[in-house]
């Protein structure tokens, strides 16, 4: 089997990549960054089997010219913020669009398109405005349904895993407030009233591994969530006790007028890659709702439990991470409720 993986230089491409590799699949990687940044993707698969090719999203030929020799097109491109390059429509919805016709054109068997579980036409304001991500999200995926009927959806909640832009992005410095010992965290009406389902990214990248053996998965939209659900104030106060901050020196605060500047600040300094965005506020804020689709349970896949894996994710964001513990020395912190709504 040739796949060609669109958007595999990303945090899940690499992963997807490592899944793929392990099955003897020939990869076809196109990039347009410079080819030093992605010399460590050659040693995933055995020689021969992971190829490059430079390519423009806006060009159509060099679109065919990455496709034509595949079995299967994954299309994993997205992005947070507005580029000199490209905006975050143009990603979303006329790239989508456009791999999505061209695979149909040149016969490739089988599509499978990586959206947002957060996706929605008309989503709600929470800081500022409506997320634009969420809505390019949803309007590509009906321009991929509508080229491609038969394509295999993924709709993937936040996702977790070593240097994530989850749990790292809450932990990271940008993120908070420190006032003398305490730590203050800014969230949407302080974590009360948002739900989070995040998957473990190697759950989500060997699902869409095995969607590709299941012919029945064509033409199916798979809702990708972890197995518990979380209140937001929880989880992240859970994160900061993992980082050894005790209970009493942990508040999660409403969003002041401060942090609102703060972000401003990070969002206009680094408009191309900030850590700190009000589109990523919004995204933050909304709950996972799950419609009814089919999930990564029906791909066979074993979902990874946060419990088990957090403490060496977020290990680097540790106070006094240079102290090493005694054995006991600090106590386990419990799991946050799961949430059942």
């Amino acid at each position: 089997m040739t796949v060609t993986v669109f958007g595999g230089t990303g945090y899940l491409g690499r992963n997807l990549m490592a899944q793929l590799a392990k099955t003897g699949t020939q990869i076809i990687l196109p990039y347009r960054c410079d080819p030093h940044m992605i010399r460590d993707v050659k040693v995933i698969g055995d020689l021969g089997q992971v190829l490059f090719l430079p390519f423009d999203l806006k060009d159509d030929e060099s679109l065919r010219k990455a496709m034509k020799y595949s079995d299967v097109v994954i299309n994993l491109t997205g992005t947070d913020s507005d580029t000199k390059n490209f905006t975050i429509e143009h990603v979303h919805i006329d790239a989508a669009s456009r791999i999505a016709r061209i695979s149909k054109e040149l016969g490739v068997q089988q599509l499978v398109h990586v959206s947002a579980l957060c996706q929605n036409k008309d989503p709600p304001k929470y800081v500022r405005k409506p997320s634009r991500y969420m809505i390019s999200k949803a309007i590509g995926e009906e321009e991929v349904l509508r080229e491609r009927p038969d394509a295999t959806i993924f709709r993937p909640a936040e996702i977790w895993g070593p240097h994530d832009r989850f749990l790292c992005y809450f932990a990271s410095r940008p993120r908070r407030f420190h006032r003398f010992q305490n730590v203050h965290i800014p969230l949407w009406a302080r974590g009360k009233n948002t739900v989070k389902q995040p998957v473990c990214i190697h759950d989500l990248a060997r699902g869409i591994v095995n969607s590709l053996h299941n012919p029945e998965s064509l033409g199916q939209i798979y809702e990708a969530v972890g197995p518990h659900r979380y209140r937001l104030d929880d989880l992240v106060k859970w994160i900061y006790f993992i980082c050894r901050y005790l209970p009493s020196e942990v508040y999660v605060t409403s969003m002041t007028p401060l942090f609102l500047a703060r972000t401003y600040i990070y969002e206009h300094l680094s408009p191309n890659y900030s850590h700190l965005t009000f589109e990523r506020l919004e995204r933050e804020s909304a709950t996972d709702i799950l419609s009814g689709c089919p999930t990564l349970d029906d791909l066979n896949v074993k979902l990874s439990k946060l419990e088990d894996h957090i403490n060496h994710i977020v290990f680097l964001f540790r106070r006094q991470h240079f102290y090493w513990d005694a054995l006991g020395e600090f106590p386990e912190p419990p799991p946050p409720p799961i949430q059942f709504q």
